[in-house]
């Protein structure tokens, strides 16, 4: 069956609405393949079409549809030679043949189907989301039903990083169009809904961005450990309580302090297995204080920290772990006596001097080579923070702003002690980025030296050390294929 449409702007569309046509559908419509001008395009015919909505999300900062499906027109049914009703809108086509769902990485049934994928890419893939939902948010998104099934893989018209995360179902996305026009979004996945807004008319609330936060802790939980955070524990005191009411309760069983007769599975690896900063940040997302749940700026500093130290498992030939712990997934194996976690093939890890520019250490003499690198590194990675922190500052002005509204009126008493965690928690993470004052002074000292021997000893290497102040390492490219 063949339906005629037209854009906004007038342009005819012709959709087969046939099963084998068919992207996806939904509880609030259907997407199509299409043609539009000559180019492919997708359509979603809505059940309800809210004009206003598409039309604020039109508006949207252009850097957003590197992130999200946005709509591109309105689409309206057309009859007897002339615009009807609005049926739904036309965005960019995301080719299932090309992509890849992220509900497709979290079981390794469905691992096993792909031709190449390793926990590096699992690592890569996580970073490549969260550094999608940052992007958003910048520009005043709250997705809201962030959830795997709203998640896609796609190559990247971006020569230096072939693929990005992409968001679906835009439509569903909280954004303000002004001050009095606000556009809430009213579903969610009980397994990815954060457990202050359960029981909460959705249409009617306001998100904060740390339901959000939530959600995206669960995916990079789901795609780094193959596992809900809440689900695989041993509760003898509730055995078969479901997931969603563990997520209320707060049952996560890697907490600091888990209750009593709740205790991890060790059929999966333990956060603190794979590191410490991963394991907190998980505990930070998954405890009491909302406030404190890491933004996806911070789990972009965490991942591309951890994506960097990924390398080979020297037992195992289809397992990767962090360098400088033990394979995770060789001690799950150990402890339950089989092999849950055979990825689809090996990869070869890049040296870390191959992410970013090509840096030619060849060119240094050999007693400050090794020396060089360290400080090199260590240049970059703090040049590639400092706009995260930035973002992270503006972050906590906003969250402070909100304490003094709630707490700092004549009428109020301030909250002393949750400014006082506020506060202390941004001087842990910021002795943590820049390291204590005697060893940012030693680095900017031998730092110095380095420089002024690298002048020396080839024009090449002054070169190198010019671009230390401008240059940002890029992400490389997954290996996986489907």
């Amino acid at each position: 069956m063949e339906q005629q449409y037209v854009t906004d702007s007038g342009e005819r569309l012709k959709l087969r609405l046939k099963p084998n046509n068919r992207l996806g559908v939904g509880g609030q419509g259907q997407v199509f393949r299409a043609t539009l001008a000559g180019v492919p395009v997708a359509v979603k015919l809505l059940r309800q079409v809210d004009i206003s909505r598409i039309d604020a999300l039109r508006q949207l900062p252009v850097a957003c549809a590197s992130h999200a499906t946005l709509p591109q027109h309105l689409l309206y049914r057309y009859r007897r030679g002339s615009k009807a009703e609005p049926a739904g809108y036309v965005m960019p086509c995301i080719d299932p043949e090309t992509s890849l769902s992220a509900a497709r990485l979290f079981n390794f049934e469905e691992l096993k189907l792909l031709k190449r994928f390793t926990w590096r890419d699992a690592v890569l893939a996580a970073l490549l989301l969260a550094e999608s939902v940052a992007a958003l948010h910048a520009d005043g998104v709250v997705i809201g039903d962030l959830n795997p099934e709203n998640v896609v893989f796609t190559p990247s018209a971006n020569a230096k990083a072939k693929w990005r995360a992409v968001l679906l179902d835009s439509d569903s996305f909280q954004i303000q169009a002004s001050a009095s026009q606000r556009f809430y979004c009213g579903v969610t996945r009980p397994l990815y809904t954060a457990p202050e807004l359960v029981g909460c008319d959705l249409s009617q609330t306001w998100r904060q961005a740390s339901s959000d936060h939530f959600a995206l802790a669960v995916l990079i939980y789901q795609l780094l450990l193959h596992d809900h955070p809440y689900d695989n524990a041993i509760n003898t005191a509730e055995p078969d309580l479901a997931i969603n009411d563990k997520i209320c309760r707060g049952l996560y069983p890697h907490a600091k302090a888990a209750p009593a007769g709740l205790r991890p599975s060790p059929a999966r690896p333990a956060p603190t297995e794979v590191s410490s900063a991963l394991a907190e940040a998980f505990q930070r997302s998954f405890g009491p204080d909302i406030q404190f749940r890491p933004s996806p700026a911070e789990w972009v500093l965490l991942l591309r920290d951890l994506y960097q130290q990924v390398v080979p498992c020297s037992r195992t030939e289809y397992h990767h772990h962090p360098r400088d712990k033990p394979c995770p997934w060789c001690a799950v194996e150990r402890r339950i006596g089989q092999s849950i976690c055979r990825f689809p093939n090996q990869s070869v890890v890049p040296p870390v001097s191959s992410i970013g520019r090509a840096v030619h250490w060849e060119k240094l003499e050999p007693s400050m080579r090794d020396a060089f690198k360290c400080h090199y590194a260590r240049a970059v990675s703090m040049l590639a923070r400092r706009s995260v922190i930035s973002q992270q500052l503006l972050q906590s002005d906003n969250d402070l702003q909100g304490l003094l509204n709630s707490h700092g009126g004549s009428s109020h008493w301030l909250d002393q002690a949750l400014l006082d965690r506020r506060i202390s928690s941004w001087s842990n993470q910021l002795r943590n980025w820049f390291g204590s004052e005697d060893n940012a002074i030693m680095r900017g000292e031998v730092a110095e030296r380095l420089t002024k021997s690298a002048h020396l000893n080839s024009e090449l290497v002054s070169t190198n050390c010019r671009n230390l102040q401008r240059t940002t390492p890029k992400t490389t490219t997954p290996t996986y294929q489907h």
